[in-house]
């Protein structure tokens, strides 16, 4: 190949086109980045709707095991307040060290045995205005056919108690002025063991049965009545409090309890399981359990502190 010539460096070259083919070039360049924005729009839209589609599948599924959830949460706590039990459902229901628990019975007074569909609605109702009036407190609901329970599981029982008992009156007043009839309210006494829900269960549905009698509706505080035990009721609540303030003790067991009740192991044992379903040797162990996964939850104890904290006489035993 020559080199070019100075003569060759000094002449400029161009390319003759017609006007519209130089038109015509613009338009094709506009028409592509027009063509390019549009598929990129719906390739972005595209993907956006499938983001948004798993996102509501997630949602949806979230809210479907929410509900399951729920469902074995209520069953659960009917089945213990009836006093039968399902050990598998037992993990749904959280518990935290130094709480109390407290069931809340509502019942709407109904004129006709069989259930109509103006039941639903009042139950409905009384639901949704007591949801909203408790709204921030954290509690477990159980349906028990014209009766709706409630189990809180409360901090601050005196104060969170006064509370609960403005609100139920509240809500027995709008049931009297929307349905000209009150409502039987019920809230129980405090228990630290939710094996007691069965307690406090048959102490509200006494209470409502007292308020059928009398016909009238209203609030009661059952924590302010004397309860009437019987004598096998007695030696339940004694047995209890006792595993409650010697669970630490590791030569805690049947024997002792019955030597400080004065009488028999046999008596005393059969006697709690006819009256909670459940052995001695269950509770003791229960309380133990729970007491160490509460330490256990802190970090601040060692496991060999937790063992002796909680009544285990060795690291195998526990």
């Amino acid at each position: 190949v020559e080199k070019p010539s100075d003569f060759d460096k000094r002449v400029s070259y161009c390319m003759l086109i017609s006007r519209k083919a130089y038109e015509q070039k613009p338009r094709d360049m506009r028409n592509i980045f027009c063509v390019s924005l549009i598929i990129a729009l719906l390739v972005a839209f595209k993907v956006l709707h499938t983001l948004l589609k798993q996102i509501n599948e997630k949602k949806l599924l979230h809210e479907r095991l929410m509900t399951q959830e729920e469902v074995m949460q209520s069953n659960y706590l009917l089945m213990a307040m009836k006093g039968r039990k399902d050990e598998k459902c037992k993990n749904v229901i959280q518990m935290s060290e130094g709480q109390s628990f407290v069931l809340v019975g509502i019942m709407v007074p109904m004129q006709d045995k069989t259930e109509s569909e103006q039941d639903e609605v009042l139950l409905f109702a009384v639901d949704n205005i007591f949801a909203e009036l408790m709204k921030g407190n954290k509690y477990y609901k159980i349906d028990d056919g014209r009766q709706l329970f409630y189990l809180f599981a409360v901090e601050e029982e005196r104060t969170w108690r006064e509370e609960c008992l403005k609100k139920a009156d509240y809500l027995n007043q709008i049931m009297k002025a929307w349905w000209k009839q009150g409502l039987y309210i019920a809230i129980s006494r405090p228990e630290k063991d939710l094996a007691r829900i069965r307690v406090q269960y048959s102490d509200i549905v006494e209470e409502f049965q007292d308020r059928k009698l009398l016909g009238e509706g209203g609030v009661t505080d059952i924590s302010k009545k004397k309860r009437n035990l019987s004598t096998n009721q007695r030696i339940v609540e004694e047995i209890r409090r006792l595993i409650e303030e010697r669970y630490e003790d590791s030569n805690l067991n049947v024997s002792v309890l019955a030597a400080e009740l004065g009488k028999t192991p046999k008596h005393i044992s059969e006697v709690f399981k006819e009256e909670t379903g459940e052995s001695i040797l269950y509770a003791i162990n229960y309380k133990r359990i729970s007491k160490a996964k509460a330490l256990m939850r802190t970090g601040q104890y060692k496991l060999a502190e937790i063992v002796e904290m909680t009544g285990y006489s060795n690291m195998n035993t526990f």
